[in-house]
C-alpha cells in the first residue's frame, strides 16, 4: 500500500509488530499501516497530520506513546497508540524546540528518556517520559551534548561549517549512546560535503548523557545501526 503523501522517510514496528508506522517528510503526515500474518503491508489504519518536514516516527518502549519530530517546524509531535484499533491520538501539544531541527530518537533502556537528535543545534537532547501518559518533558539546554567535538563546535558557531547532525541508538546494554553528525563547508550560497563523525556518550544513573568520544567516518554519515 501507498503513503498517505509524499516522501515517505522513515518507518518503525509498533511494540507489538502488528502495526507499521510510516513519517512522510513532504507530506506533514504520519501513516498507520496494519501488518498481515504473512509479513505484508495491509490497509491503512489511521493518518495524522503533524508539523513540517516529520523526519521519523518513534513508539516508545512501553508501546504507549508514539513521537513524530517535524525538522522544519521545530517541534515534536506526541499521540497514544492503540494496538486494538491501530489508532493514534493526540496526548499533548507538540513539544517547541526553536531552532533545533529535530531529527531522530532513541530511548534509555528503563523506557524514562528520551534522546532527540537535533539537526540544526548538532545536538542530543535528553527528554524526560512521563511514564502515566506517555508525554515529553525537556529536561533543559544544560542536559543536551554536542555531536560533534568542541573544537568543530566552535567553527559551527563561528559559520565556518554547517553541521548536520543525522541519526542516534542507544547501546543494547543501554549504557551508551551513539550519534553521528554531517559537516559542510560553507561558502556563500554553496557547500560541499567534508568529514563526518561518530560519536558515543555514556548515559549516566540519573539518565543525562556524558560528554562525548568521537570519531572521524566518511562523508555524510547518515544513518547507521547497532
Amino acid at each position: 500500500d501507498s503513503s498517505s503523501a509524499a516522501a515517505a522517510v522513515h518507518v518503525a514496528l509498533d511494540t507489538t509488530a502488528k502495526y507499521l508506522f510510516v513519517a512522510n517528510f513532504g507530506g506533514k503526515s504520519v501513516d498507520v499501516f496494519k501488518l498481515m500474518a504473512d509479513g505484508t503491508v495491509g490497509a491503512l489504519s489511521d493518518t495524522k497530520t503533524v508539523g513540517t518536514n516529520p523526519h521519523g516516527v518513534f513508539p516508545e518502549p512501553s508501546g504507549k506513546g508514539v513521537f513524530v519530530p517535524c525538522l522544519a517546524s521545530n517541534e515534536v509531535f506526541q499521540f497514544t497508540f492503540d494496538a486494538a484499533t491501530g489508532k493514534l491520538t493526540k496526548s499533548a501539544e507538540s513539544l517547541k524546540l526553536p531552532g533545533t531541527g529535530p531529527r531522530h530518537m532513541a530511548f534509555s533502556k528503563d523506557g524514562g528518556f528520551a534522546y532527540l537528535i537535533e539537526e540544526n543545534a548538532n545536538a542530543v537532547a535528553v527528554l524526560k517520559i512521563n511514564k502515566a501518559d506517555a508525554t515529553l518533558t525537556d529536561t533543559g539546554a544544560t542536559n543536551a551534548v554536542a555531536t560533534v567535538p568542541a573544537d568543530v563546535k566552535t567553527m559551527i558557531t563561528g559559520n565556518t561549517l554547517k553541521g548536520r547532525a543525522a541519526e542516534v541508538f542507544v547501546h543494547p546494554s543501554g549504557k551508551f549512546l551513539y550519534a553521528t553528525s554531517r559537516l559542510d563547508t560553507v561558502n556563500g550560497a554553496n557547500t560541499s560535503s567534508t568529514q563526518g563523525y561518530l560519536g558515543w556518550f555514556a548515559i549516566k544513573a540519573d539518565g543525562t548523557l556524558a560528554p562525548g568520544n568521537f570519531v572521524k567516518v566518511g562523508n555524510e554519515p547518515r544513518g547507521f545501526h547497532m
